[in-house]
């Protein structure tokens, strides 16, 4: 996986791990640069929040060792940085209300 010089090696490296289903569902960026009318609507670090909101969230069900308070303040920060995204998107008042950078927030639970 360090000798990935592609997208796809990265994928290939990763073929049986977690993170490969998170991953399958991003376009190659390669071809989002080529390609413009390829929507980039799952962006690698959009598929990261949400695989660590997931995972985040699980802490919740031991519910008796400190692994909670830690989940607790890591879903607190995703939350702060998705406001702090709508606040910023919301300060450049250059991007209509319907379009998909409004939509870009990751839901914690």
């Amino acid at each position: 996986m360090n000798d990935s010089k592609e997208f796809r090696d990265l994928l290939e490296g990763l073929e049986g791990t977690s993170y490969h289903e998170a991953l399958s569902k991003v376009p190659d960026p390669i071809k989002a640069d080529q390609e413009p009318d390829l929507d980039l609507e799952n962006t690698i670090d959009d598929s990261q929040k949400k695989d660590l909101s997931r995972r985040y969230s699980l802490g919740y069900f031991g519910q008796f060792h400190y692994g909670v308070f830690y989940a607790h303040l890591k879903l607190k920060e995703l939350e702060i940085m998705n406001i702090v995204q709508l606040a910023e998107i919301h300060s450049m008042k250059a991007i209509p209300r319907n379009h998909p950078a409004w939509n870009k927030s990751v839901v914690p639970f």
